[in-house]
């Protein structure tokens, strides 16, 4: 009888050996199902947020250049013994002013350089709209922490969106029949060591002299508390001053002066870029040039020749120095239709100074041109084929030094389509002078300076607010 029941015994524990060996096999093999969707979920997921990182590009790029495509070739996120990843992404135009991203993330289990094909891919898919919410497409006049001063005695009948403060002074903004739109973020204070940051409340950002001085339109200033001489305007009304407005907060618009300046390799020397007199020497006169696209101009280009000279500026252009007209004849800027619809770009490191007769000549598409000086405190980054930021310090040190000037001299200089630009520094617009727009660290619009209703709207500069996503989604 014992030794039956041994027998079952024995029976027994090789059935349940048996049975514990197929759990056991069942729950590795789970286990190994279970790790091997965990790496594949891993991998989707570092693959999703590749794609996401060629949004993120995406948007950067369009900030600097609203004609961005998008990325062509694959985009390296990272790429180690562990494996690598990249993204690359298309930029569709939508419609109205709406753009579609599509952007697609690989990841790879082996370095780029090894044989390997792409284990994991995800493809994210964003809608993004142009952010007018402060009233960009009409605006003209964009300051930076510096903000804007009027010390003319007409009138601005252009929007204005500053980082700092705005002072008004006897100006009129916009008109009872045309009213505008004045922004100020309030973020001009601070010393050399903490400048810019927000100022406190208790002093209002926009000044207004009394009786004479007024905006017309809607007004939002961040800490504002004095409404006197601000109307909504009586033909399409504004709002007048909105109580406890913190405007939309727009960064600085950017450049990107080392891709910029990279190109320009056709160098020229300044006595050969403007024209020249038949005197002394009986040499021919030479009245008009061409600055051919992706021209250098290696150093300063003062205009002192004693005749109308007439420029073609068929493309972008490097002035490695300054760009200064104070002469009493004239110097014509002529944009040629071949240029098409895109403003061409002057780069130049040192100042602008256009204190005299310059003219712009728009091509039949209106289009005029983009001059952008880097002149700053720190000489080293004025200087540079590459340099586009400075220290706060240097920033606070060179907010009221005049880098772009135009007008003053009782000559006018008439700049149709065309943006003034200082980086970083103060952009005057002076008596005489006509632009079509201004964007600076300091504003200020001086005598009868005008900012002109030709076809140059800073909604075509890139600021780092300009798009915004508006829909997301995975395709696949």
């Amino acid at each position: 009888m014992n030794k039956v029941r041994g027998g079952y015994v024995i029976v027994l524990v090789v059935i349940a050996m048996t049975v514990l060996m197929a759990v056991g096999i069942s729950t590795l093999r789970l286990m190994s199902a279970g790790y091997g969707y965990a790496r594949h979920g891993i991998r989707t997921d570092q693959a999703q947020y590749a794609a996401e990182a060629g949004i993120a590009f995406s948007l950067a790029e369009l900030a600097n250049d609203n004609s961005h495509t998008g990325i062509t070739s694959p985009y390296t996120v990272y790429n180690d013994a562990s494996g690598a990843a990249t993204f690359t992404t298309q930029v569709q135009n939508g419609t109205a002013d709406t753009k579609k991203i599509t952007a697609t993330g690989l990841v790879y289990t082996q370095p780029l350089a090894a044989p390997s094909a792409a284990v994991s891919k995800r493809v994210v898919e964003v809608q993004v709209g142009k952010d007018n919410s402060v009233g960009l497409a009409d605006t003209k006049i964009f300051a930076g922490y510096g903000g804007v001063k009027l010390t003319l005695t007409g009138d601005v009948m252009k929007s204005i969106y500053s980082l700092g403060s705005v002072d008004v002074g006897s100006a009129q903004v916009g008109s009872d029949a045309h009213p505008v739109k004045v922004w100020s973020a309030n973020r001009g204070c601070g010393t050399y060591t903490t400048y810019p940051q927000q100022c406190a409340a208790g002093t209002d950002p926009v000044t207004i002299v009394s009786p004479v001085g007024a905006i017309y339109g809607t007004v939002c200033a961040r800490h504002q508390t004095g409404w006197q001489n601000i109307y909504p305007g009586t033909v399409n009304p504004g709002l007048g001053l909105i109580p406890n407005c913190v405007p939309t907060l727009y960064e600085m618009p950017t450049f990107n002066k080392a891709a910029f300046t990279a190109t320009k390799t056709t160098v020229v020397a300044p006595a050969d870029a403007g024209c020249v007199t038949g005197i002394p020497f009986f040499r021919p006169a030479i009245t008009a040039r061409t600055w051919a696209a992706n021209t250098r101009i290696s150093s300063t280009f003062n205009y002192t020749e004693l005749l109308d000279c007439n420029i073609t500026v068929a493309g972008d252009v490097y002035i490695r120095g300054d760009f200064t007209m104070k002469n009493v004849y004239q110097l014509n800027l002529i944009v040629p239709d071949s240029v098409g619809c895109v403003p061409p770009t002057i780069v130049v490191n040192g100042i602008v100074d256009f204190a005299t007769r310059v003219n712009v000549v728009v091509n039949s598409c209106g289009t005029g041109l983009r001059i952008i000086s880097f002149a700053s405190s720190n000489s080293t980054c004025a200087n540079s084929d590459t340099c586009s930021t400075i220290t706060n310090q240097h920033l606070y040190n060179t907010k009221n030094t005049e880098t772009v000037g135009c007008g003053g001299s009782g000559v006018n200089p008439t700049l149709p389509g065309t943006l003034l630009w200082s980086y970083f520094g103060k952009a005057s617009i002076k008596f005489g002078c006509n632009a079509n727009g201004v964007i600076g660290q300091t504003i200020e619009v001086g005598g009868f300076g005008l900012i002109n209703d030709a076809s140059y709207s800073l909604s075509e500069v890139s600021s780092q607010s300009r798009y915004r996503p508006v829909s997301w989604k995975i395709v696949y």
